[in-house]
């Protein structure tokens, strides 16, 4: 496997470099996000729409709605940036 100067692993740096990618894509759509490594609290217009877990390992994603009215406009979009970026993750919805 490739390395980088700093010794980490192309793969893994690459998958951080996303990780952080998507919190900057969300953000730009003019969600409010809080991102603690692979989890995101989702905020838009102020409401708490849902938590959003990425398992990149495992090609995994779950999205969980905390407002059910909101999510239901809003997830379609974070699952399209989900799927631009990670394209091999497959998303649970829950809530």
């Amino acid at each position: 496997m490739e390395k980088r100067k700093s010794g980490e692993p192309t793969l893994y740096v690459d998958k951080a470099k996303k990780l952080q990618t998507l919190r900057n894509i969300l953000v730009e759509k003019g969600f409010q996000v809080r991102r603690h490594c692979c989890e995101y609290f989702l905020i838009k217009n102020n409401k708490f729409i849902g938590v959003l877990t990425l398992f990149p390992s495992w090609n995994q994603a779950l999205l969980v709605s905390t407002n059910k009215q909101e999510s239901q406009k809003l997830f379609p979009e974070i699952l399209q940036i989900i799927k631009e970026l990670f394209p091999e993750t497959k998303v649970e919805l829950q809530g």
